[in-house]
């Protein structure tokens, strides 16, 4: 007696609900693993592109210590007062020299005009107010650091022209999200590892003699707004710097009071990431 073959046994449905929910929940978790990792990548990316620009910043920045300036000392002026004339004249010349706002390089006096200025003066008109930040600190880090070699520590990739409008001439550095990065020169009220805010510990190293009392260290700001395009800073470099005693006076206005630390949380900056 021959025994018949065992009948196959259909899949049910309840099978095919449970592997379609197997494959569902892991291609869930491959799509975040990829996602996760893009996100590391751009992260990384802009951290070290900040990093690079933080270097090429500080070393012009840092330069205006012992940089010399244009002005005429009266005889018999006091030690104090000569102090007083150098700071607000380094000062003025930085603030020239790197410019946070187009309008900072209106009505320059001759005695500030540096070729430097004067190439920036020949290339702002094409700036935009939605990305003025972003287009200066290019023009800064190219014209004005590495000894006229900066390009060519540059991918490609790091910059383009992003204005909303369409591309004006003026290129932006671009985070790993294709996103502006801006820079604040004096970021009052900005406290970090770099800058404690404390004129007793950690002085304004551009004034040795003090002549201004409540001067602190203040280190240029180079930001990107991270993966949600939000800073929460965008309105930080719209004020003037007017003389205070003689001396012109980065402490205006604090940037404490207009950032949205909501928006800002997820920033990455160069006061993380660079070394004093």
């Amino acid at each position: 007696m021959s025994s018949s073959p065992p009948k196959s046994r259909g899949i049910t449905l309840v099978e095919l609900l449970v592997t379609a929910s197997i494959i569902a929940i892991l291609g869930s978790v491959i799509l975040f693993s990829l996602t996760a990792s893009q996100e590391a990548a751009r992260e990384a990316k802009t951290k070290a592109l900040i990093a690079t620009l933080h270097g090429l910043l500080m070393e012009r920045y840092e330069s205006y210590q012992t940089r010399r300036v244009p002005i005429a000392i009266p005889a018999g002026t006091s030690p104090e007062d000569v102090a007083k004339i150098r700071l607000d004249a380094i000062r003025t010349l930085m603030m020239y020299e790197i410019p946070a706002r187009p309008s900072e390089l209106n009505n320059v006096p001759n005695d500030y005009k540096t070729a430097l200025v004067s190439a920036y003066e020949s290339r702002k008109a094409g700036m935009t107010d939605e990305r003025f930040g972003a287009e200066l600190l290019y023009l800064v880090i190219m014209l004005a650091t590495g000894d006229g070699e900066a390009r060519a520590l540059f991918k490609e990739s790091d910059i383009g022209d992003t204005d909303p409008a369409g591309p004006d001439g003026a290129p932006e550095f671009l985070d790993g999200w294709g996103n502006p990065i801006r820079f604040i020169r004096w970021p009052a009220g900005f406290v970090s590892p770099l800058q404690t805010g404390d004129p007793d510990s950690d002085h304004d190293p551009f004034d040795p003699m003090k002549v201004d009392s409540g001067a602190y260290r203040l280190v240029p700001l180079i930001y990107s707004a991270g993966a949600d395009g939000l800073s929460g800073l965008d309105n930080a470099s719209n004020y003037d710097y007017p003389q205070t005693g003689g001396i012109r006076d980065p402490y205006t206005r604090l940037m404490g009071a207009i950032q949205d630390q909501g928006e800002a949380a997820d920033n990455i900056h160069n006061h993380l990431i660079g070394t004093k």
